[in-house]
């Protein structure tokens, strides 16, 4: 992270890259002036940044938590209420609930028809999806205020960011991507698509948190204040396993950032994780450092993901009937 007092690399201003390594004896007090300037600026923007990085890890790591909850202790009980929704459904029972907007279709059907239990553990599910698609907008606020500060280069995290979008769109058909690791055609497909709709999110958050960081060179810090203030125990701990796996550092020489390796000195990888997501009647685990076994967290591999398309998706709107000009155009204002 560049200190604003004792620059340690170069960065860029208003007119380009400015150099702060030089000695500053050596420049003219004009030079001077302009330096400590841009410095200023830059500070501002990072301080700017690291709200935007604190909230996104502090929620993503909420999220992470309530799904890994939820995937455990309640999956069973959200696919038998799936099924009555289905059954309940009076215009289109035969139809499986493939996009968000008709999981919500059917939470209503449930609520209408006083099966509240049933209806609130369809609505649980739904909630983390909407918390995933309220925090892209507050990623896309933070990728906007990157790219006005002229960081280099935004191809990458802008393409989770738009992914990211395009998985909490209320009409995309889960039906039309594959999840990795299961055949689209099984039996048990119709459920396991909304597990791997979160765990995709998160793992299209997380993969753009890591960028954010690199970009700006902000750390990840779980034990930041404005991250775990009112934290659980058990949230506390997914965050500081997110800070392990996404943790970034730069190299004061060159000003590039690399992951930081972590465990059995591995450099992090998240295609590579393994799945925490229970199949066949078993949990699969991955052993860091020795013989410790450590639960994958959701989203930190891309097993039980889907795979992604060539464009992210988008919502499929209705073609309605274009508004006419009125006859006339416009009246003219009498003098």
């Amino acid at each position: 992270m560049i200190d604003a007092e004792k620059p340690a690399g170069d960065y860029i201003g208003s007119e380009g890259i400015i150099d702060t390594r030089p000695d500053k004896s050596s420049l003219s007090p004009k030079e001077l002036k302009k330096l400590e300037k841009e410095e200023k600026k830059l500070q501002k923007k990072k301080n700017t940044w690291k709200v935007f990085v604190d909230f996104l890890l502090r929620h993503i790591t909420i999220v992470t938590s309530k799904f890994s909850a939820w995937e455990k202790d309640e999956f069973e009980s959200f696919k038998a209420a799936l099924d009555k929704a289905q059954r309940l459904d009076d215009k289109d029972s035969e139809t499986v609930a493939k996009t968000y907007k008709k999981l919500k279709e059917r939470a209503e059907i449930l609520s209408t028809k006083r099966y509240f239990g049933e209806c609130n553990r369809i609505r649980k599910y739904i909630d983390l999806v909407a918390r995933m698609r309220c925090l892209n907008l507050i990623a896309r606020d933070f990728y906007k205020s990157i790219k006005k500060g002229k960081l280099e280069p935004l191809e990458k995290i802008l393409n989770h960011l738009q992914y990211w979008k395009g998985f909490t769109v209320t009409t995309f058909d889960l039906g039309e991507v594959s999840p990795k690791g299961l055949e689209r055609n099984h039996p048990t497909a119709k459920y396991v698509i909304w597990i791997c709709l979160v765990r995709t999110l998160l793992n299209l958050g997380q993969k753009f948190l890591q960028c954010a960081s690199e970009l700006t060179e902000i750390p990840l810090v779980t034990a930041s204040f404005y991250v775990s203030f009112n934290l659980t125990a058990e949230q506390l701990v997914v965050g500081t396993r997110l800070e392990e796996i996404l943790a970034t550092h730069v190299s004061k020489a060159t000003g590039v950032q690399s992951a930081r390796s972590f465990g059995n000195d591995r450099s992090v990888n998240l295609s590579g994780m393994a799945s925490a997501f229970e199949v066949g009647g078993s949990r699969k685990k991955i052993a860091f450092g020795g013989n410790k076994q450590i639960e994958p967290l959701p989203g930190e591999g891309e097993e039980f993901t889907f795979e992604l398309p060539e464009e992210p998706p988008k919502d499929k709107k209705k073609k309605g009937k274009k508004k006419g000009k009125k006859k006339g155009g416009k009246k003219k204002k009498k003098k």
